[in-house]
């Protein structure tokens, strides 16, 4: 059902999911925090999707605001003052917070990421282009020293 659901969108979609495990870390109200499924287009649930959370965080906040301030106005119940909106990714359960002001998203994400060094010799700059579905004759190029043909 999700994924139909996702593919009627012609952007990045989420689907957010009330949490029910109260184990889980209390969001700010004492309530577990919601969980985010990101989906593509095609249908494809993916871990993660920055302008979906942003929206959802937003949605979320503001919901907050004129469900707490009763049905009044809508420039009356915009946010004014900054609200946290925690969530959990469905992919990995990881738990992040957004910091809402009014209609800014700051998404608060302290990750790290590691690197291996690649051999350069295994890898020509045809084969990083084919990757990212280009090849040589879309990219303006150079001769550098070095004898390579670099894009620039």
């Amino acid at each position: 059902e999700r994924i139909k659901l996702a593919q009627t969108c012609p952007w990045e979609s989420i689907v957010i999911e009330k949490e029910t495990d109260k184990s889980s870390h209390d969001g700010d109200d004492g309530s577990p925090p919601p969980k985010f499924h990101f989906f593509m287009p095609s249908g494809e649930e993916v871990s993660f999707c920055g302008h979906a959370a942003i929206g959802a965080c937003s949605f979320l906040a503001n919901k907050k605001s004129i469900t707490s301030h009763g049905n009044k106005s809508p420039s009356s119940t915009m946010l004014s003052s900054v609200a946290t909106v925690p969530f959990l990714t469905a992919a990995d359960g990881a738990r992040y917070d957004a910091k809402v002001d009014g209609n800014e998203v700051k998404l608060i994400m302290d990750t790290q990421h590691s690197e291996t060094k690649c051999n350069s010799l295994s890898f020509s700059l045809e084969d990083i282009l084919s990757e990212i579905g280009i090849d040589m004759r879309d990219v303006a190029s150079k001769n550098c020293d070095d004898g390579i043909n670099w894009p620039t």
